[in-house]
């Protein structure tokens, strides 16, 4: 019984659960969900004494204060069952030992983890809707919230830092779902955790160490500043906004790169595929912004950056 990231079909997902579609026309699917288990997952190895108090650096203090989720859908397969899950369990068990202060609980006052081993949420689920339903175009995007395990955007300390949720789908297919509070890790952190999670479900081995940073605090520790919310409070509760979901294939984007170079104005030697498309969709925002202002106006674009992997760069 094995997981393979390689075989993954991704999907953007909403900002937040009590945003609104207006103006846009999708077709709201008839899924029920019905969620058959709810536990706490704790390292198979207790965490030793000397590790049990993790200090979150600057970086993760300047993280608004929310989770970060991720859906992961996988095309029908037979060994999807029971037994499978319970194969998930017992290899995410081991990748927790490792992984040691996902499990923990935070403490907002005295900006650490406690790494108690307490454990993370592990939901199963079932639903009647199918991959192919889920990835038509006009569906309503904000269906994908359903197989998100934690929406919550406050991290109190009795609150999981890691949640994660198995969906078994009605085609014989699989949706993971995978939500880390930003206050402890980003994107690359849940794709690490992902990455050791999926090595030890495919066979009994031991996972290598060293896949997330544990040690940032050491190079740039926390400073006591404020929680920086980033708008995000105002954000969900306002209907003006629209969720929209966009794809964009290898072709598409090899073709977007080969204009550019047409263009001569820049190289493209180092342009990666998020400059790419984030350029493409901010011109449309500026072109929509001018055709309502009828003139330029200053705009601001904000792309994030995974500091955790360069952190071996800055210090040798």
């Amino acid at each position: 019984m094995t997981i393979s990231l390689s075989s993954y079909i991704h999907t953007p997902i909403p900002l937040a659960s009590s945003m609104k579609l207006h103006r846009v026309k999708a077709i709201t699917a008839a899924m029920n969900i019905e969620i058959h288990s709810r536990k706490l997952i704790k390292p198979l190895v207790s965490t030793p004494l000397n590790r049990r108090c993790y200090k979150i650096s600057i970086i993760d203090e300047f993280a608004p204060n929310m989770n970060l989720p991720l859906v992961l859908f996988f095309p029908p397969n037979s060994k999807y069952n029971l037994m499978f899950v319970k194969k998930l369990e017992e290899s995410l068990e081991k990748a927790l030992t490792f992984l040691y202060p996902l499990a923990g609980r935070y403490m907002e006052h005295l900006r650490t983890v406690d790494c108690n081993d307490q454990g993370i949420d592990f939901i199963q689920a079932q639903a009647d809707i199918t991959v192919q339903e889920i990835l038509d175009p006009k569906i309503d995007p904000m269906l994908i919230n359903n197989f998100v395990p934690s929406k919550s955007r406050v991290l109190n300390h009795t609150d999981a830092i890691l949640a994660t949720q198995i969906t078994m789908l009605k085609c014989g297919g699989l949706a993971l779902g995978v939500s880390i509070s930003h206050r402890i890790g980003d994107a690359s952190t849940v794709i690490n955790f992902l990455n050791q999670w999926a090595t030890l479900s495919q066979r009994d081995t031991n996972v290598e160490t060293g896949g997330i940073d544990f040690t940032l605090f050491s190079l740039s520790p926390a400073q006591g500043l404020p929680c920086v919310e980033a708008g995000f409070s105002n954000l969900v509760n306002d209907d003006d906004y629209v969720t929209k979901k966009l794809s964009f294939n290898e072709s598409a984007i090899s073709n977007m790169k080969e204009n550019v170079k047409l263009t001569g104005k820049r190289s493209t030697h180092r342009l990666s595929k998020v400059q790419l498309v984030s350029a493409l969709i901010w011109k449309a925002f500026l072109g929509i912004d001018h055709a309502i202002y009828g003139q330029p106006r200053d705009s601001v674009l904000v792309q994030p950056v995974a500091l955790r992997q360069k952190k071996e760069k800055w210090y040798p």
